[in-house]
């Protein structure tokens, strides 16, 4: 990566989901609707922080509204499991 073009303020720090193959979201879509969001809250806590990562400034503000319910573990889970199929 070249960051001559931007001098010291680039940021060389990239997020990326876990990988383009989308068969993990599948799986973990699954284990959410059999067992519930908090027997997968590490992989719901890394999924929501990834995204925040690597969409959030282009994301339209509903976006940004499931993120956040998806992420809050205050919300119930009813709510929570709604963001993330959306």
């Amino acid at each position: 990566m070249d960051a001559g073009p931007y001098g010291d303020h680039m940021s060389t720090t990239t997020h990326t989901l876990p990988s383009a193959d989308t068969r993990w979201l599948d799986d973990l879509a699954h284990a959410v609707a059999e067992f519930g969001i908090a027997r997968r809250e590490n992989e719901i806590r890394s999924f929501a922080y990834e995204l925040r990562c690597t969409m959030l400034d282009n994301a339209h503000d509903n976006v940004r509204v499931l993120l956040g319910v998806l992420a809050d573990v205050a919300q119930p889970a009813a709510a929570r499991e709604r963001a993330f199929g959306r």
